[in-house]
């Protein structure tokens, strides 16, 4: 596991991310001593954004271990921190059993986020029906995000740098995209079902992720001018100082310009799909927003809705247009309904007769 930079991160995620980090080191701080950490691996990547293994050791750790990777504990210390699932409570017993025969090992288990109710019940059920007692959770701030402040704005297509590529590739938790590696080095040969992962957290993507699909070409030009211009010197008339300079700047000019062409080819295939797959969507989503009266079935909606292609681009569109209308016509919105269960029960009746 890697740290993630902050840098490029709103001061909203950086304020979670400390307070995150807050949490994690009070409870790993109030036990002296060497640790070693067990971790769920759906919480490997989560905890690895604010908090990496160069940190925690900071902080006792010695040692961090995945869930279903017995070995036998060698510090005074286990700390478990598993998702609330019976998975993992049967991996938890199981580390424990085998673990019974060292006494000295002390044990504590964090679910993240709080104990699922069957899991605390399975947990009462193997300690002969005692419910263990647990701290009291600990709140001192609430933050509430109101979509109702905006409710339309997440239901139209993103048009940024960044706002594409997680329309079309998903940008996961740790941010990066998998996109088909045929289709990205342009390559007939290669195979059609391998994906490339290519992780969003560099320095070039910061400039553009905010930046409209369609100005990406003059941001990179900036870019690449930038980095041509820390290129320029005069051989001849530099010191040996600048020299050792030059040299320690070298790597990063290089990486700067490999960043460079990855997200130049990401931009024309985002641009491909903008044309491609979603000029229709955001064709009828700027009329739903220009049109005066358009409290009627829109036709594009109700063809989508019908072919059934993407229902959740259809109820997407439905969202938008109710919202952008300040409301739909109860039989508008009854005849949307109708049409989307009757797609709905075609398409259940054609899997059951397949069947």
């Amino acid at each position: 596991m890697a740290t993630a930079d902050s840098v490029g991160q709103t001061p909203e995620v950086n304020l979670l991310w400390q307070h995150n980090r807050r949490l994690l080191f009070d409870h790993l701080d109030a036990l002296e001593g060497e640790k070693t950490i067990v971790w769920d691996r759906s919480l490997m990547q989560r905890v690895n954004l604010f908090a990496g293994p160069s940190v925690l050791k900071t902080h006792g750790v010695v040692s961090n271990l995945a869930l279903d990777q017995f070995r036998p504990p060698d510090t005074p210390y286990v700390i478990f921190f598993l998702a609330p699932t019976l998975a993992a409570l049967d991996g938890l017993c199981e580390y424990i059993d085998k673990s019974k025969a060292d006494t000295k090992t002390l044990f504590e288990v964090f679910f993240i986020p709080e104990a699922w109710y069957v899991v605390r019940e399975k947990l009462k059920e193997l300690n002969g029906g005692k419910e263990q007692q647990s701290p009291p959770l600990r709140l001192n701030r609430l933050v509430i995000i109101d979509r109702w402040i905006d409710p339309l704005t997440p239901f139209l297509h993103q048009l940024t740098y960044g706002g594409m590529l997680d329309e079309i590739y998903g940008i996961s938790m740790v941010g990066s995209i998998k996109v088909p590696l045929a289709e990205f080095e342009n390559n007939e040969n290669a195979d059609p079902f391998a994906l490339k992962e290519i992780h969003l957290n560099d320095e070039v993507f910061y400039r553009l992720k905010h930046v409209h699909i369609n100005a990406i070409g003059f941001e990179l030009a900036k870019i690449l001018a930038e980095i041509k211009e820390d290129e320029e010197f005069d051989r001849d008339r530099m010191s040996v100082a600048e020299y050792q300079v030059l040299v320690k700047k070298m790597p990063q000019i290089l990486l700067k310009k490999k960043l460079c062409s990855v997200h130049m080819r990401l931009a024309e295939m985002a641009r491909a799909q903008l044309y491609e797959s979603f000029a229709d969507y955001i064709r009828v989503e700027k009329e739903l927003l220009e049109s005066a009266a358009n409290d009627k079935v829109h036709p594009f909606i109700e063809e989508l809705i019908i072919s059934g292609d993407d229902v959740n681009a259809a109820i997407r569109l439905v969202a938008a247009h109710a919202l952008s209308a300040n409301g739909l016509k109860p039989s508008v919105l009854l005849q949307y309904r109708r049409m989307i269960m009757q797609v709905w029960m075609d398409l259940i009746s054609s899997i059951i007769t397949r069947a």
